[in-house]
């Protein structure tokens, strides 16, 4: 028989019987009173770093070979409705845990060079898709209940100069351009291109860009036309963007190749 304490726990050099039986608790679930109990229990306690790492190892290796239980799930009106509510009612009785805490210079250049890397191997999961007129008009609405202060406007954008940007190329962008990138070239890469965007087939508003962003490099199959915002869209994910352009140039100039009858 094992022996316990006075407060019911196991004493030591005790097993306890469930000790290395696999899922002996599945489909088992805490009455709501228990959930009560070991929420207060854990409330204010802070992991110690060495239980964050064993967690984060942990789920990291579970999701290797399972996918997540959300995955290509939605949340129903109703569900976000009561997250929604739930968290305002927190906040009025909790502090933000994160209010007046600003993340160190470290860990911003650790957290853009984690997104760079993610980006030049993953495409936007927005990528190629638009929100529909509703969304649009949702969003809207919503953003003009907040405006911001002159001094929170000034604050932002203090922070985001220059190096401070999280997409900062070490000031590349105020290179001049070579000497051949001239109103001509741009005119003969529009006709090439027949005055449409090669990403959007939009007509209007149309730029060159510089395939390799390399503004001094300005062979013909280096440059392609795109409109303005497409032109701003691809300063971010450069290398995703490199590889895309130079993959479609050369599809095209082994058409005309084919066509041709060019080896």
């Amino acid at each position: 028989m094992i022996e316990r304490d006075l407060k019911g726990r196991f004493t030591k050099n005790q097993i306890p019987w469930n000790k290395g039986l696999k899922d002996w608790r599945k489909g088992y679930q805490h009455s709501e009173e228990t959930k009560r109990k070991i929420r207060e229990g854990n409330e204010g306690k802070p992991r110690s770093a060495e239980t964050k790492k064993k967690l984060s190892e942990i789920r990291r290796e579970y999701y290797k070979i399972h996918s997540s239980h959300r995955k290509g799930k939605y949340h129903s009106e109703e569900a976000k409705r009561k997250m929604s509510e739930f968290w305002e009612k927190y906040y009025r009785t909790h502090s933000n845990h994160f209010k007046d805490k600003h993340h160190t210079k470290e860990s911003k250049r650790k957290m853009g060079e984690s997104i760079k890397k993610y980006y030049r191997i993953h495409p936007h999961p927005f990528e190629g898709k638009h929100h529909t007129e509703e969304t649009k008009r949702k969003l809207s609405k919503t953003n003009r209940k907040y405006k911001h202060t002159e001094e929170a406007k000034r604050k932002i954008s203090e922070s985001e100069k220059g190096e401070k940007h999280y997409n900062w190329q070490g000031g590349i962008s105020f290179e001049p351009y070579g000497p051949k990138f001239n109103d001509e070239l741009k005119q003969f890469i529009l006709r090439r291109d027949n005055y449409i965007c090669q990403e959007t087939g939009e007509i209007e508003d149309l730029v060159i860009h510089h395939i390799d962003y390399d503004k001094k490099n300005n062979e013909s199959i280096n440059l392609i036309t795109l409109t303005r915002s497409m032109n701003a869209k691809v300063n971010f994910n450069r290398d995703y963007w490199q590889i895309h352009f130079e993959m479609k140039m050369k599809k095209r100039f082994n058409r005309i190749k084919h066509k041709l009858g060019m080896p």
